[in-house]
């Protein structure tokens, strides 16, 4: 039950299995001491495991218990803290500064997987109006995320306002 036990014996798994060196991922949950082993063809496939993104599903904050299936407020909190690093990544690569690519890759993943998470409990609305207020633009986001939270085309992104008309705009003479 112990991962270092685990660790030890990689290299003999990999060898007995004949995957590539690098292709198996060992993990060991904190509260039980239970290793988890995963075993892969290919070395990117590791690589790819161990880079998937966080998810949001309310259940990562074990302090606040849902009340309903819709969004908690540390859900939307988070949210924002991944809008807001995944906004300086992107304004860094648009201003030709020296930009890590894979912490590029990991918080648009990171956004991406959040929101899509969120989608499932909550409005579009409620995320659009979160993406405009952190100043995430439409141009910076997959196309898929855009149209899915209905994010405005226009160049100045605002919340949406009722339209003026004549009847309730007086005119100055």
């Amino acid at each position: 039950p112990h991962s270092s036990k685990v660790m030890a014996v990689v290299g003999r798994i990999e060898e007995a299995y004949e995957l590539p060196e690098g292709s198996v991922v060992v993990r060991t949950m904190s509260d039980t001491n239970d290793v988890f082993l995963w075993a892969y063809q290919s070395r990117s496939a590791a690589d790819y495991h161990l880079r998937w993104p966080q998810w949001l599903d309310g259940s990562e904050f074990v302090d606040i218990k849902r009340e309903s299936a819709g969004t908690t407020l540390l859900d939307l909190v988070k949210l924002t803290a991944w809008a807001r690093a995944y906004k300086e990544s992107w304004q860094d690569m648009r201003s030709r500064r020296p930009v890590d690519v894979e912490q590029f890759t990991r918080r648009l993943n990171r956004l991406r997987a959040g929101i899509l998470d969120i989608l499932e409990r909550t409005r579009p609305r409620q995320v659009r109006d979160l993406l405009i207020s952190v100043g995430i633009d439409r141009e910076s986001l997959p196309v898929d995320i855009a149209t899915a939270i209905d994010y405005p085309t226009d160049r100045e992104p605002t919340l949406p306002i009722q339209p003026f008309s004549a009847e309730t705009v007086p005119i100055q003479r």
